[in-house]
């Protein structure tokens, strides 16, 4: 009896103890579940998500393609920094070179994401050698983004065979889904692009010389457009800007007809920071180097000023004694290689 209440005593404290082991592991497991619950709150489950992005340079007009594109107005490298706009973690910055048709498309896997979706900022740049000093760098993670978002381009683009930069800072909501999400990011340039063709109905060969639209030439401009969700507007120009003087200096206009085929000369197109005026005039010396004046303005299509990205064009008649606008066409959509000169509106 003893040795059997022994045993049974035994018996009774090893369920005791079991017991107690199984209350504390319960116990445990409630306080990891507890924790966990609260990780939870803390930072919502994320997914994951795949993002494909398409980044193009402008196309010419004329064709509808970049090849109506000067060389240097094309995409020739791409570099695109990936931002989470919340946290303003940068997530990705590539490069790529070797650019061949203006467009590049990049996709981005396993971004994270969170329930409804994350805004993320997409900074794209191409041609950055043509404005980056000597051994400043772009790559890595620890770019000032908003020192690059508001980077000043002081370059003269006119005399030299630099590729012109093109940049956009483009948001996206990018959703937990499968599949792949699409969009797409077209790149503007810093400048503007403006070129003169001169007509003659006169018969004999005329000279026309100092070619300019006074009171516009801006030196700086900014790299990207400034407001992202709206249309860039252009800034006014100082009280004193110069001159935008078009080369050659003097230009010969070849003979024409009177009343049949015009003789046609053009001037070397310019590249020019956007600036709003007072007025848009464009002047010249002739003939005997009197001074002549159009008014570009006339029909209200510089009212906006000229802007980053536009293809300014224009159109000028010589007729006995007169220097005449004939033909005007702006556009921000696309740009071309050769002078246009569609009916004057």
């Amino acid at each position: 009896y003893e040795m059997t209440s022994s045993l049974v005593g035994s018996e009774m404290c090893i369920r005791d103890r079991a017991s107690r082991h199984i209350l504390a592991a319960f116990m445990s497991l409630f306080l990891l579940s507890a924790v966990s619950s609260c990780s939870e709150d803390e930072n919502p489950e994320t997914g994951k998500a795949t993002v494909k992005m398409t980044f193009t340079t402008r196309a010419g007009a004329q064709t509808g393609s970049v090849s109506a594109l000067e060389e240097r107005e094309r995409m020739q490298t791409l570099r695109v920094i990936m931002e989470n706009a919340e946290t303003h973690e940068i997530l990705y910055n590539v490069f790529y070179d070797n650019l061949q048709n203006g467009t590049k498309t990049v996709t981005f896997q396993d971004v994270p994401v969170k329930e409804g979706g994350t805004d993320f900022n997409f900074y794209a740049i191409a041609n950055e050698s043509s404005f980056l000093l000597e051994s400043e760098p772009l790559a890595g993670k620890d770019i000032d983004l908003d020192a690059l978002y508001n980077r000043d381009i002081t370059i003269d683009f006119n005399g030299n065979a630099l590729p012109l930069p093109q940049a956009k800072k483009n948001q996206k909501k990018i959703l937990p889904k499968p599949g792949i999400q699409e969009h797409s990011v077209p790149l503007e340039f810093p400048v503007a692009k403006i070129g003169v063709i001169f007509t003659n109905e006169i018969e004999t060969e005329q000279t026309v010389e100092d070619i300019r639209i006074p009171n516009l030439k801006v030196n700086t401009g900014k790299l990207f457009p400034q407001d992202f969700n709206s249309e860039d507007s252009a800034p006014d120009a100082e009280a004193n800007a110069g001159n935008i003087s078009f080369s050659p200096s003097s230009l010969t206009v070849p003979a024409g007809t009177f009343g049949g085929d015009p003789g046609k000369a053009s001037v070397t197109s310019l590249y020019v920071y956007p600036a709003k005026g007072s007025s848009y005039t464009l002047t010249a010396n002739w003939p005997d180097n009197n001074e002549k004046t159009v008014d570009l303005n006339q029909s209200g299509k510089l009212a906006d000023g000229i802007r980053r990205g536009m293809q300014l064009n224009i159109g000028i008649t010589l007729k006995y004694g007169v220097m005449q606008l004939d033909n005007l066409t702006v556009t921000v959509d696309n740009w071309i290689n050769n002078f246009i000169t569609p009916e004057f509106q």
